[in-house]
């Protein structure tokens, strides 16, 4: 909830990503997905996208950690797809690889 009250924001295109930095936690990343039941009707399409958004964060999260750890800070984010259609995983990973390294340099 306080995300969403207080919240920062960037985009990348499928993505909007809202952020806040915390207090320390301890876990230095707090994450969520969501993924618009408008724009997509079927519980599948949907899955589908939150799974491939997790697997590219997951993949590409490391150096945010590291940056996160040492400046003994926690980042909540929230990944919003806006997008209206299905999008390939290259892509999608391309737009969060571009989130992450700006989150990175917010820090």
């Amino acid at each position: 909830d306080l995300l969403f009250k207080e919240r920062r924001s960037i985009m990348f295109y499928p993505y909007l990503i809202i952020y806040k930095f915390i207090s320390k936690r301890p876990s230095p990343l707090l994450f969520g997905v969501s993924v618009s039941k408008r724009n997509f009707k079927k519980a599948v399409d949907r899955n589908r996208i939150k799974r491939m958004t997790r697997e590219a964060y997951r993949t590409q999260k490391s150096p945010l950690v590291e940056t996160l750890s040492d400046k003994n800070s926690t980042l909540a984010m929230m990944f919003l797809y806006i997008g209206r259609e299905n999008i390939e995983y290259a892509e999608l990973n391309k737009a969060i690889n571009k989130a992450i390294r700006k989150l990175q340099s917010l820090a």
